[in-house]
């Protein structure tokens, strides 16, 4: 089989190929592949193969049958002299290794069938096209009496050669990039797929370290989807649900890009530097926050919480979603101590630390009384306002979380403190069980920042001292670039 190398890493042999592959070679090689059912234990091996190690969607029956459909009738078309069964002109990707191999860029090779029969033929992008081939073409063949009509679609599908491109020795993730790169930039496809596929592996290579964040989103909401104790159990469509699957009352996408922005940012709470990171890390003190704090909100909203499968609120909508992940980060920030912070990092098990709900239920307690205006189907905030309608139902919460937040604190100094060549106003509190804390007049934010860095989030401290020497460390981590931000709360 005369085959074209396009192109690839010739010191690897990651070559790109092209070649035109019979269709009954590929009915006979080729691998179909998807990935298994979120609903079941992500541990789980199914016929020795890890329940995550394959990026490709679930094929839908419905689409298969109307592929089939439309090679039927396009052959029909050419048998009758109307047209030309120009079936699938883009190719198929294909993925296999081949080893031993010293091909170079611009060659023409010969690339044995044999040497293929060998390997398994995984299907990278085009898994619809060849299941409705093959369903056409295994009804034909299990006929006993062909019409004519069917004989000549029949000898058409037999003699059928795909365009195809060859992924030669790429490894799975390799695959699934390619796989991501022509669904997201030529197709339209579910966003899910976009998180799934590239949080698929966590990567020691620095080059590729941005991609880990996502692996972290993505398996932090596969372990809300699936831990026992979970609150969103079941509750998270995944990609790899089967069809007919009805029980999900959020995306997959939804919940990991409201996460997302807690790990990948320098002043997130979970914030990771993947140039410090020598091997992988154990994120466990971020799924008991996460846990800790979904239990929190349903333990105190109850009436506002999905029942059967069915919203009450806009909880677990786009806008609570992202709303409920900055409620969460915001107790992180300015209402959590020190302590509870090392608790969390030092947590052993994945499970509800109650530390953490005893901190946060006196803060769900004050959003209760207001929860059908918060978040009722029809309170104030149950419109398609976006982004801004979600930045004002959190301005509310804001000032519901921060009410009483000053009765006892006693003000010990009002001062000035310079950053970046800018003064900023500093108050030093004591609170009225000994601790000391500060607020300031401005914050910073650089450009490449979703929101301002806030010096002294969720800083207290014992002495005075101690508290002096935080509010310097915090004044020397601003950036030059970063620009001021009123606190018009100060």
């Amino acid at each position: 089989m005369k085959a074209y190398i396009l192109s690839g890493n010739e010191s690897q042999q990651k070559l790109l190929v092209q070649a035109n592959i019979p269709f009954v070679e590929l009915y006979k090689n080729a691998t179909f592949t998807f990935m298994r059912d979120p609903i079941n234990d992500p541990y789980e091996m199914v016929d020795n193969v890890p329940h995550n190690e394959f990026y490709q969607r679930r094929t839908d029956p419905k689409r298969v049958k109307e592929i089939a459909r439309f090679i039927r009738a396009s052959v029909a078309k050419q048998q009758a002299g109307e047209g030309v069964a120009t079936l699938f002109p883009t190719a198929m990707l294909l993925a296999a290794n081949v080893e031993d191999t010293d091909f170079r860029l611009g060659e023409i090779v010969n690339l044995e069938m044999d040497v293929l029969n060998e390997n398994s033929l995984y299907i990278v992008d085009g898994q619809h096209r060849l299941m409705g081939m093959i369903s056409l073409y295994e009804e034909l063949k299990s006929s006993m009496l062909r019409s004519e009509a069917n004989e000549y679609l029949f000898n058409f599908l037999r003699n059928y050669v795909f365009n195809c491109t060859l992924l030669l020795n790429f490894d799975l993730w390799e695959q699934a990039q390619v796989f991501a790169d022509v669904n997201f930039n030529q197709k339209k496809v579910d966003k899910s797929l976009y998180y799934t596929i590239y949080g698929m592996q966590y990567t020691t290579n620095p080059a590729d370290y941005n991609r880990n964040y996502i692996y972290i989103a993505h398996n932090l909401v596969k372990f809300m989807n699936t831990h026992p104790n979970s609150p969103l159990k079941g509750a998270i469509m995944m990609v790899g649900n089967k069809p007919g699957y009805t029980k999900a009352l959020m995306s997959q996408a939804c919940l990991a890009e409201a996460l997302m922005t807690n790990i990948y940012s320098p002043r997130g709470i979970w914030y990771v530097d993947p140039t410090r990171v020598v091997e992988k890390p154990d994120y466990r003190y971020m799924s008991v926050e996460l846990l800790s704090f979904y239990t929190c909100v349903k333990d105190n909203l109850p009436e506002m919480w999905p029942q059967n499968g069915v919203h009450r609120s806009i909880l677990l909508k786009t806008t609570g979603v992202w709303v409920l992940n900055k409620v969460m980060a915001y107790l992180h920030k300015f209402k959590m101590r020190d302590e509870l912070k090392s608790l969390l990092k030092q947590a052993d098990k994945s499970e509800p630390l109650k530390e953490y709900l005893d901190f946060a239920t006196p803060y769900m307690l004050k959003l209760q009384a207001q929860q059908t205006r918060l978040f009722g189907l029809k309170g104030s905030f149950s419109g398609t306002g976006g982004k801004g309608l979600a930045k004002q139902l959190f301005d509310e919460i804001q000032k519901l979380l921060d009410s009483d937040e000053k009765q006892g604190d006693i003000l010990e100094s009002e001062e000035l403190m310079e950053v970046n060549g800018e003064n900023i106003g500093v108050k030093i509190y004591k609170s009225s069980d000994g601790f000391y804390f500060f607020t300031l007049s401005h914050y910073f934010q650089n450009k490449d920042q979703m929101d301002p860095y806030i010096p002294g989030s969720g800083a207290i401290d014992s002495t005075l001292e101690g508290l002096r020497f935080k509010l310097n460390h915090y004044k020397n981590q601003v950036q030059p670039d970063a620009r001021k931000v009123e606190n018009k709360r100060f």
